[in-house]
């Protein structure tokens, strides 16, 4: 099932740095309770196995019940990682964005907005730690440009820019122009929605925005069943050691399984009826800068 929303376009508020600091103090929370559950319930178990088994030594038992907290463990944490950390602007990474550019250093790629255009700029695993200095350093990246001629440099001019789309599962942004689609690589979907913040606030007030909410049923009962074949092949198999195994092969998939039975995939267009002349400053959000400021040339 899919529903269509139609309105016109105007730039939202984005998470204040507050929110960047206040989710990095709860993924420490949680994770040092997800620690904290592992040593308790490992220490309980394996002491409970070498009593009842009357034979203080460490076997195959005991590293059934070590790995198996583990997955408590883990599940825990994805749960409570998942609940408190389920907002937009908590998984921004310091260092690696600003009000005008973006760096994905695993994909090996900076995108760059200008007065006039867009500019993505790839760059070779060899360079990733000069680019990385540079970008820190100048976030305007006007030092990383000096070295253009040894970059792969794309440039996209706003007012040729037709069409921004954006999936709210997916860690990219395309940009249409009538030449084609270029495909923005982020380091993670929460710095993709900031960038789709700036990025849009480049087009014209008057751009059209169409959502797509797509319906995730398929998905949940593909996964459901998946996960119940899991456990039915362990139970018939009924060794605790395979059991074992196949529960951490099944835990790996929960942070997925929550993903997509709690949150849509939506699926947003912006799109631009007529790509010349519009104003690039009536719609830019507040500056909400983790590396060194920039003066903007707009």
């Amino acid at each position: 099932m899919q529903e269509n929303h139609f309105y016109s376009f105007t730039a939202e508020p984005i998470k204040s740095l507050m929110n960047q600091a206040q989710g990095l103090r709860r993924n420490h929370r949680v994770r040092a309770a997800a620690v904290a559950l592992f040593v308790v319930s490992g220490a309980i178990g394996v002491g409970y196995k070498i009593t009842a088994t009357g034979v203080f030594a460490l076997g195959l038992p005991e590293f059934c019940v070590v790995v198996q907290a583990a997955i408590v463990s883990w599940i825990f944490y994805a749960a409570m990682h998942f609940m408190f950390l389920n907002e937009h602007g908590y998984d921004l990474k310091e260092g690696t964005y600003s009000d005008v550019s973006w760096l994905d250093a695993d994909s090996g790629n900076v995108v760059l907005l200008e007065k006039n255009s867009l500019i993505h700029i790839r760059f070779e695993p060899t360079q990733l730690e000069t680019v990385k200095d540079r970008y820190c350093a100048d976030s305007s990246c006007a030092s990383v440009l000096q070295d253009e001629a040894d970059l792969d440099v794309s440039r996209t001019r706003w007012s040729m820019v037709t069409a921004v789309l954006s999936r709210s599962s997916e860690a990219t942004i395309d940009i249409e122009t009538s030449y084609g689609v270029t495909s923005l690589s982020f380091i993670n979907v929460d710095t993709k929605e900031h960038a789709l913040k700036y990025i849009t606030a480049r087009l014209p007030a008057s751009a059209l925005v169409v959502q797509k909410e797509q319906s995730n049923a398929m998905s949940v009962i593909a996964l459901m069943a998946g996960l119940l074949t899991l456990i039915a092949g362990a139970l018939l198999v009924g060794s605790v050691l395979f059991t074992t195994i196949v529960g951490g092969v099944a835990s790996l998939f929960f942070p997925t399984f929550l993903e997509v039975l709690y949150k849509p995939n939506i699926e947003t267009v912006f799109r631009v009826s007529n790509a010349y002349g519009h104003d690039y400053e009536s719609n830019i959000p507040p500056s909400t800068s983790s590396v060194v400021p920039v003066t903007k040339s707009f």
